[in-house]
């Protein structure tokens, strides 16, 4: 598995991460319960949830 995919699975966020082909991880909107997590782990500070 990719870097990101193994990133956000250690810190408990599973499957809700994909990686394209750009090279960005991109939030899965079929596995995102919009908890927050994911914006309270993001090591460089890049995710807001509204």
């Amino acid at each position: 598995e990719d870097g990101i995919r193994d990133s956000s699975t250690s810190r408990g966020l599973g499957d809700v991460y994909k990686r394209q082909d750009e090279g960005c991880a991109v939030v899965d909107e079929d596995e995102c319960v919009d908890c927050g997590a994911c914006e309270d782990v993001c090591p460089i500070g890049a995710i807001k949830v509204e």
